[in-house]
């Protein structure tokens, strides 16, 4: 971070650190929320709770490493004194969020043009311009009509008194200030969707994607995108696609398709993180057109059952549980197949189809995981009959040969198959080794520099 670096942006930066901040009270009703925002804005970023958040993120470091958290506190606030001198932060009010809103994507690569703002919460306009301004840029403050301006080393901010909203705009860009210095219609959370908005509103941090507004502004190149990605896919991508066999090269298509369609019919999308002592709770929402493709795919998904994740073990790096309707479930499991037969093994492809169809079924009825690396994972399923996918899983074993592959990587021989290898609590469990040949799955690869990447990210990934 560079000492030319705009006063916004590091203002924006130093919100997140600020001390002194006391943590929101009570659940956002989203309901009675107006952000201070246009409801034209098409990406908006919330940072719920200054200190509260910024306390959170250092005792979720603390529980994971407390020597490293200390060190990266300790480094950060040097980095805010010598890059925000003379800026009192205190002037913004302890308990309301932070946001910084886009209107548009397509200046976001111009600095000096990006149609963006931060909206920082104060009360008092003056006492805003005493303590976060510095006294240099207090001496080049000039008042406008309705937009006030700081010109200095050749870039112009722009200030915006919203402090009967409880805010303050602040942008470089011209036409972004005079959005809004006028009466703009805020973004009410109602219209976001239930729980798309409690998803974004909740979290300590979080993001908020307009969909509607992104397909008004950019719905012909994102079907232009979309034709050329089908055409790339047809062709292979010029890449080979290791370890994916001709149907499932047509589920990607079909999944990728889904992707696009999934964003055409969007009205909104959010994604919320909460910083917690036991690790990350990351929340992801979407609202869609009624009885468009993608709400009749979707509309019978229920959510998973979270509790699951009780009863697994503790000390796993990660933790999911969820649920899938059957028929993504089964495109799924038929593209992630743990097991592929070699190309022209007919009998073992009705083999594995069997199993991909139970196991598909399985996780339609809930699913919960942990795990640390492939080498050290559980995987729960709740299917209706447990026996008969074990056999199912057995049998495909059985059947692989020397050409198939396991997890994307082809068998250098038949696995090594041994039934009722050991029994713990009441389990019985059978044992399969698989020797895999890294060297032929990725030969097919002909840039040599993205093959040798993709061959140390499958031995990273599966192990030898």
């Amino acid at each position: 971070m560079s000492r030319s670096m705009p006063a916004l942006v590091l203002a924006a930066v130093g919100v997140l650190a600020a001390p002194g901040f006391a943590a929101p009270v009570g659940k956002p009703e989203p309901a009675k929320v107006e952000l201070p925002v246009p409801a034209k804005a098409m990406l908006v970023i919330q940072v719920r709770g200054v200190e509260r958040t910024r306390d959170r993120l250092t005792k979720l470091f603390k529980a994971a490493d407390p020597a490293a958290a200390e060190a990266v506190v300790k480094d950060f606030d040097r980095l805010l004194a010598a890059e925000l001198p003379g800026r009192d932060l205190k002037a913004l009010p302890a308990d309301a969020p932070v946001y910084l809103a886009v209107n548009s994507f397509d200046t976001l690569t111009s600095p000096d043009e990006a149609e963006v703002a931060v909206l920082f919460p104060a009360t008092d306009y003056k006492a805003f311009q005493q303590k976060l301004l510095t006294a240099e840029e207090r001496k080049e403050f000039k008042k406008g009509r309705t937009v006030d301006r700081v010109e200095k080393d050749g870039t112009t901010t722009y200030f915006v008194d919203l402090t009967a909203k409880g805010y303050v705009a602040v942008t470089r860009h011209a036409d972004t200030a005079d959005l809004y210095a006028g009466k703009f219609v805020p973004l009410a959370a109602k219209d976001m969707g239930e729980a798309v908005a409690e998803a974004f509103l909740a979290a300590d941090l979080s993001v908020y994607v307009n969909l509607d507004r992104v397909n008004d502004e950019y719905g012909d190149k994102i079907k232009q995108f979309r034709g050329l990605f089908q055409l790339l896919l047809q062709q292979g991508g010029g890449m080979g696609f290791p370890g994916l066999d001709k149907k499932q090269m047509e589920l990607v298509k079909s999944l990728y398709d889904g992707l696009f369609q999934a964003v055409e019919d969007g009205k909104g999308l959010a994604l919320g993180v909460e910083f917690r002592p036991e690790g990350l709770a990351v929340r992801a929402e979407a609202a869609f057109a009624p009885d468009s493709p993608t709400t009749k795919a979707l509309g019978g998904d229920k959510p998973g059952k979270v509790e699951l994740l009780g009863e697994l073990p503790a000390g796993k790096a990660s933790y999911t549980a969820g649920r899938v309707g059957a028929k993504l479930s089964a495109a799924m499991a038929k593209l992630g197949q743990e097991y592929v037969p070699d190309e022209g093994d007919e009998k073992a492809a009705a083999v594995v189809e069997k199993y991909a169809d139970l196991l598909a079924a399985a996780a339609g009825n809930g699913f919960a995981s942990a795990g640390s690396g492939p080498a050290a994972s559980l995987e729960v399923l709740s299917p209706k009959d447990a026996d008969a996918l074990v056999a199912a899983n057995l049998a495909v074993v059985k059947a692989l040969a020397a050409g198939g592959s396991f997890h994307g990587v082809i068998l250098k021989e038949k696995p090594a198959v041994k039934e009722a290898a050991r029994k713990h609590a009441g389990f019985t469990l059978h044992e399969a080794r698989f020797a895999l040949d890294y060297d032929a799955t990725v030969e097919k690869i002909e840039d040599k520099n993205l093959r040798e990447t993709t061959l140390a990210s499958m031995k990273r990934l599966v192990g030898e």
